[in-house]
């Protein structure tokens, strides 16, 4: 580790920090209780994912902070990747990428396998998730959905949710 790493990722880019809870509001109101956060509308949608097993579709609820740092929860979705990660930690770090395939492609030859990556035209498509050596998952987005990010984090104070809400 004696050079700098050739990889696409720098500390800048990294936009959130994800934990995987099983009970979505019930995490939501002990956080708004613990630190005082403040929340961004509850989104579910149908995301299209490949895993080497295949494609697929997977229903979920997920949620970002409206403080920052910016904290992602997403609800278990047992028998996929979206599962609380032992001991209840960080299930993935996102970072911005100016090009999801040169990224996602880099990372897998550096020795990061892709775990799963959004369903499209392309593999990877949407974001990808790369597990290193020691259980860290990364995930990368390519930073063209910056203003779809800002559009969804831009929520005004009728759309802040207060945990109990």
């Amino acid at each position: 580790m004696d050079q700098p790493c050739p990889l696409p990722l720098h500390a800048a880019d990294l936009y959130h920090a994800c934990v995987v809870v099983e009970d979505l509001r019930a995490s939501m109101e002990q956080l708004t209780w613990l630190a005082g956060y403040r929340w961004r509308p509850v989104v579910e949608h149908l995301t299209g994912v490949w895993t080497p097993a295949g494609e697929s579709a997977v229903p979920l609820r997920m949620v970002y902070s409206l403080d920052e740092p910016l904290l992602e929860l997403i609800e278990q979705v047992p028998g996929t990747t979206w599962v609380p990660a032992p001991g209840g930690g960080i299930h993935h770090i996102g970072y911005f990428v100016d090009d999801l395939v040169a990224s996602s492609r880099a990372l897998a030859e550096a020795g990061l396998p892709l775990e799963m990556c959004g369903r499209g035209p392309t593999r990877p498509s949407g974001f990808a998730y790369h597990t290193t050596g020691t259980g860290l998952r990364i995930e990368v987005v390519n930073r063209s959905v910056l203003r779809d990010m800002q559009v969804l984090l831009a929520a005004t104070p009728a759309d802040v949710q207060e945990a109990g809400a």
